[in-house]
């Protein structure tokens, strides 16, 4: 469609108007006369896509039922900039969100503003769906995905507290307790998250996008399938929530049976620990676990250096963890493990392969008690039956 055939187009309206039709009557015919030329040019691939312009947005969401609550991993971002703040969030049965964490990364460090309105590179198969009041945009992410929210407020004042209330609305929405202040904090500037959340909990990060550093943050933990509004009042915290009751101890989690010395006691479960034990008791106590997650969360190199940072190490390259990695030949398996000696504690890791997943068995905590346990550690992942 040409400019000229829009011309004669609004002419051919203007003339059949009658004079006294209202300029709102005017605005919608124009609207959809603009949509027909853009849905008869558009490309059949969508690489890049510009966001409209941010129309207001309801602070209050309306209630729903819950529905029972289930395993749910949540990748969200917060991506501040000078007028309003930017809220990117997705959630999904955890070994999807897994597999998905990397293209979310990429779409919102592909993030860039042109007069404060946003553009992103997208998957060719992403489906764009409409938005409605509490969302600006919203993507499937692929043709079976799910949702990826983006939304919009206005920016605080005071960035850190607006950033804190947001992740304790998405805690919550999960059954996590609050996030203190400090613990963000530190958990931005630490070189490893570890000891700021629980590692089955998730991770904290910062991202580098074309429009300044975004917040990253991934949580592990039990939402209705009502789930919850997108973002929480940015000038107060939110309520503290209890955590959902935990899984009974049991021995045995789907596709794996665990047999543990008998003076390893019962530890605490949860939707990511399908095993959980405690040598010893209090401060000086080993915490052994075994989690199963996603055959894309990481190579070998990636998750033996994040539990090095856990123990204050530095990082290994490949010629350092090839000399120090030891085969541990199980019953159909053979784990990757890995003895690392800190400071004051030891982590002693396993990593098993089992199809499209990785079990990583792992236990930590003072350097005496730990080595007293490597020969039932390893015993331990001998036995592991899949």
């Amino acid at each position: 469609m040409t400019d000229l055939s829009i011309a004669m187009s609004f002419k051919s309206i203007q003339t059949n108007l009658h004079t006294q039709t209202s300029l709102a009557s005017l605005s919608r015919i124009a609207f959809v006369l603009v949509a027909t030329l853009l849905i008869g040019c558009q490309e059949e691939t969508i690489h890049s896509y510009v966001a409209p312009k941010a129309k207001p947005i309801s602070m209050t969401a309306p209630m729903a039922p819950s529905g029972p609550a289930e395993p749910t991993r949540m990748l969200a971002s917060i991506l501040r900039q000078p007028e309003q703040t930017w809220f990117f969030k997705v959630t999904a049965p955890p070994d999807e969100a897994a597999a998905l964490r990397e293209q979310f990364g990429k779409f919102v460090a592909s993030t860039t503003f042109k007069d404060a309105q946003p553009s992103w590179e997208i998957p060719a198969d992403w489906v764009e769906k409409p938005g409605n009041q509490f969302r600006f945009a919203t993507f499937q992410m692929g043709a079976t995905g799910p949702d990826l929210s983006v939304s919009t407020l206005p920016s605080p004042e005071d960035e850190v507290s607006g950033a804190v209330a947001n992740i304790n609305r998405w805690r919550g929405q999960l059954g996590l307790t609050d996030l203190e202040t400090e613990q963000y904090q530190n958990a931005l500037t630490a070189e490893n998250d570890a000891e700021i959340l629980p590692e089955d909990e998730g991770e904290i990060v910062t991202i580098t996008t074309p429009s300044g550093q975004a917040i990253l943050v991934d949580f592990v933990g039990q939402m209705s399938s009502s789930g919850g509004p997108p973002f929480a009042n940015m000038g107060s915290a939110s309520p503290r929530t209890t955590p959902p009751p935990q899984t009974p101890p049991t021995t045995a989690s789907g596709s794996a049976k665990f047999s543990p010395p008998d003076h390893w006691k019962q530890g605490e479960l949860s939707s990511m620990r399908k095993a959980a034990y405690v040598v010893g008791e209090g401060e000086n106590a080993l915490d052994i676990t075994v989690i199963p997650l996603s055959s894309q969360s990481g190579s070998l190199l990636d998750n033996v250096n994040r539990w090095r940072g856990q123990v204050q190490l530095d990082n290994w390259t490949e010629q350092e963890l090839s000399k120090a990695n030891k085969n541990l030949i199980g019953q159909g398996f053979t784990a990757d493990s890995v003895k690392l000696i800190g400071p004051e504690e030891t982590i002693l890791g396993a990593i098993i392969s089992r199809g499209d997943r990785n079990w990583f068995v792992k236990l930590k905590g003072p350097n005496d008690l730990a080595e007293q346990e490597v020969d039932n550690f390893e015993q331990f992942v001998k036995t592991i039956e899949f």
